[in-house]
């Protein structure tokens, strides 16, 4: 919700409708199929699901599916190491 506060509030789309960009950011995240994944590399694949499965513009939640990826993934610029 701070996150949403902080950069995303003032775009007339209320906190509810974000939180579900922030749920499928962190859904992305916890796929195996993008473990060794940067956001750069699974962003297009990302927007292609969004575009099909979730009412709203892309663009208008980018920043909210971006930050889910970061709470669970942290450095979106690193992938993770392989175990």
């Amino acid at each position: 919700r701070d996150h949403f506060e902080e950069y995303l509030e003032g775009q007339q789309i209320p906190y509810r409708d974000f939180a579900k960009g922030y749920h499928y950011g962190m859904v992305l995240a916890q796929n195996p199929s993008f473990r060794n994944c940067t956001w750069n590399q699974i962003e297009r694949q990302a927007r292609q699901g969004w575009d099909s499965y979730i009412d709203g513009d892309w663009e208008d939640y980018r920043d909210a599916v971006r930050y889910g990826w970061r709470l669970i993934r942290g450095d979106e610029d690193q992938p993770r190491l392989k175990i």
